[in-house]
């Protein structure tokens, strides 16, 4: 008859360093799997009850549990060791309150679940073992560069990043050894098949990509331009005149206008504007002066300029700028410009004065920068939009007093084509706090605005400000995402190869079927710039798919009450011992995908055993173990756990290679001296018999060195072929 005792306890359990122990209804939480994934996430959930004399776990405003906060589970082993659960220490990402149970459901989760959740990965860029392309800089893609390098990484119970390979020391010379032992129907509270495995294939075909030339570079700091051109008409807007022949001319036809010009001479030279003494005629005679539109050509350019120099790639600076005709600055200062200069020199003969049609030269008319600022998670967190145009834009009639005052024309105050001054500034701040999004907005507008025309300080930030406050819980107030650089990602090709996976299944595929070729790829790009470095994961990588693939298929699902040497020293691929005491089997396997619990009552955790091999030590199950059988009286103490002695050799079934051999054959023919004709052609056939002999070694470990060409062993090697530690299980394999 077995008993079972839970070997911990919980100890403690804090939130942001308060004491919820009594609070604790339940705690659990589960690891990602490390099966083609690098990045081994936990995440958990914590459900607190409000009890008698304990904190307040009401959350309704999502405020009293912030996003962020540490929470850490500490338990209580037999030993009297008191330490941190292997996952207790994780964070807080969201809370959900239950008033009628008065229960908070707290979401948790460690340092790789808030970074997949902020995509906020720049420190693991930085330890992922294959770099990536910027553009393949995702939380995904990290994950995937440590699996191509048959490693992981995780966050412990200390909140540290530690970065390991699964199969640990695993190789053909052997295998780890387990830390600690589950027993079936003794200390397994349960057992089964893993479900969802596939057959084992016979062979494995991996293709995987490199780069087909230079590996590209970040591409951070790039500019874009874009340029605007646009041609089009304007009406000049001054009055101007024409004189047209008033039908009573005969020898002239037509319409004479007198258009602006550049200069102050008359269209009808020297001739007066009315008949003199001496009967010389008008130069008005036969003439009448008309009003009419003046239409004339423009130009205008946009320029628009993006840096990209934020986190990310993201756009740090847009700078636009406006050139045109300086008539669009301001048209009234122009027309008054002509109109006074027309009536000062405009005669009959000459309506318009001579006077030129200023204001169609190219200027600058305005621009706009707009800067961008970035949080720690390369979020946006503030722009600053700054606007300028001509100081001639803000300008007012009585800024160049055109016209006439009183009766009396007054001087023309000429203004600058070039002086510039800020319009207008705008600063948009985001934030997120009390599980809401905080947009603030603060506009700064020249007082040009109001009217008050281009005298005394006119700048922005010495204007009107306004200010803009919106709080929401949608997605109204986020921040629209910047543009990133469209990095140049690296070109690459495909390559593939082929690896041999053999059982004691079957020797043969079935006649039925044929042989089963299960398809896999390196999950990135191998960016290296050198072969052996590409060699060097693809070795790593095919190991470690070849090892799951087998581990997959044999691996068994195991709870167990959460012991001491359970915990100590927990990581991803910790190797244990699983031993079937009624069918005498001890398997190696590593422990993956752990689903973790805690209550008051105990704690249990549960592993997705993946075997690596069938161990052929020798297990012990004290009677005083847990779950062992019920001793006389009070179970004594120290109670010890199931232990495997003797184990000398972990069997993880056969291997097969592939051997290339390359035949050549050689016709040779004799003439005599001198030669024979030549003979018709024909097709001979010839027979060759040969037998081939092969020898060789298979060695536990360590490499087979390259031998002569001839087959020699090169004297240097000493008679040995075999690297140090190696054993020689038949010097020749086909004896």
């Amino acid at each position: 008859m077995a008993y079972l005792v839970n070997q911990s306890r919980l100890h403690s359990l804090t939130i942001d360093g308060v004491n919820y122990t009594d609070s604790l209804i339940s705690w659990t939480c589960s690891d990602s799997s490390a099966q083609k994934q690098g990045l081994i996430a936990t995440t958990g959930t914590l459900i607190l009850g409000q009890k008698p004399g304990g904190y307040n776990v009401e959350d309704y405003d999502r405020n009293n549990f912030k996003r962020g906060v540490l929470v850490v589970i500490r338990m209580s082993y037999p030993s009297g060791t008191v330490a941190t659960h292997p996952r207790g220490w994780l964070y807080i990402i969201g809370t959900s309150y239950n008033p009628q149970s008065n229960q908070l459901e707290i979401e948790l989760g460690c340092r790789l679940a808030l970074a997949a959740l902020t995509e906020e990965i720049d420190e693991l860029i930085g330890l992922a073992p294959i770099p990536l392309d910027v553009a393949q800089r995702t939380y995904s893609n990290v994950s995937a560069s440590f699996a191509s390098a048959g490693k992981y990484l995780f966050q412990d119970n200390q909140g540290d990043f530690v970065v390991g390979t699964f199969f640990g020391g695993d190789s053909t010379a052997g295998v780890d050894a387990g830390e600690w032992v589950s027993v079936l129907g003794v200390t397994a509270l349960s057992a089964a098949p893993l479900a969802g495995t596939r057959p084992i294939p016979d062979q494995i075909e991996l293709t995987y990509q490199v780069p087909a030339d230079d590996v590209a570079s970040d591409q951070t700091g790039k500019i874009d331009l874009t340029e605007t051109e646009s041609y089009y008409y304007l009406t000049y807007p001054a009055v101007v005149y024409e004189r047209v022949n008033d039908g009573t001319l005969t020898s002239i036809t037509g319409t004479q206008t007198a258009v602006a010009s550049t200069g102050q001479t008359s269209s009808c030279g020297n001739t007066p504007d009315q008949p003199d003494d001496n009967g010389t005629p008008s130069c008005n005679e036969g003439y009448e002066t008309k009003q009419t539109p003046l239409i004339l050509p423009a130009w205008r350019y946009e320029d628009r300029q993006t840096e990209y120099n934020g986190p990310a790639g993201q756009v740090s600076r847009v700078y636009s700028e406006v050139r045109g005709p300086a008539l669009e600055a301001n048209q009234q200062y122009f027309a008054d410009k002509f109109a006074y200069c027309r009536y000062t020199w405009a005669t009959a003969c000459q309506p318009n004065g001579g006077c030129e049609t200023e204001g169609m030269n190219e200027i600058v008319l305005s621009y706009t920068e707009q800067l961008n600022y970035y949080g720690e998670a390369n979020e946006l967190v503030k722009t600053v939009t700054d606007t300028y145009n001509t100081t001639l834009s803000g300008a007012q009639p009585f800024n160049w007093r055109s016209g006439v005052v009183n009766g009396v024309a007054q001087d023309f105050q000429t203004l600058s084509l070039t002086e510039m001054y800020r319009v207008n500034r705008v600063i948009t701040e985001y934030t997120y706090a009390n599980n809401s999004n905080t947009q603030e907005t603060t506009t700064y507008t020249s007082i040009t605005a109001r009217g008050s025309g281009i005298s005394g300080d006119i700048d922005a930030l010495n204007g009107i400000k306004t200010f803009e406050r919106r709080i929401s819980t949608t997605i109204s107030t986020n921040p629209l995402i910047p543009d990133m650089v469209n990095t140049a990602t690296t070109a690459t090709i495909d390559k593939f190869l082929t690896l041999l996976l053999y059982e004691d299944i079957y020797t043969e595929p079935p006649e039925e079927s044929g042989p089963y070729i299960a398809k896999e790829s390196i999950p990135v790009p191998l960016l290296f710039d050198t072969q052996e470095a590409i060699d060097d994961i693809v070795e790593k990588y095919s190991a470690y798919i070849k090892a799951w693939t087998k581990g997959e298929a044999y691996s068994i699902q195991l709870g167990e009450a959460l012991r001491e040497e359970i915990a100590d020293g927990w990581n991803p691929g910790h190797p244990f011992r699983y031993y079937d005491s009624t069918k005498g089997v001890l398997m190696a396997m590593r422990m993956d995908a752990c689903q973790w619990g805690v209550s008051e009552e105990g704690s249990v955790v549960v592993t997705n055993g993946v075997w690596i091999g069938t161990s052929n030590g020798t297990v012990t199950v004290p009677s005083n173990t847990i779950g062992g059988e019920i001793p006389e009286g009070p179970p004594p103490d120290p109670i010890l756990p199931p232990s495997v002695s003797e184990e000398t050799s972990v069997d993880s079934g056969s291997f097969l290679f592939n051997v290339d051999v390359h035949f050549m054959t050689q016709a040779l023919m004799t003439f005599t001296n001198p030669a024979p004709p030549v003979p018709a052609q024909e097709t001979v056939e010839i027979k060759e018999a040969f037998t081939c002999f092969v020898g060789g070694i298979i060695v536990t470990a360590g490499d087979v060195l390259a031998l002569e060409p001839n087959g020699q062993i090169p004297t240097d090697y000493l008679g040995n072929v075999i690297t140090t530690n190696a054993t020689v299980v038949d010097a020749d394999i086909f004896a």
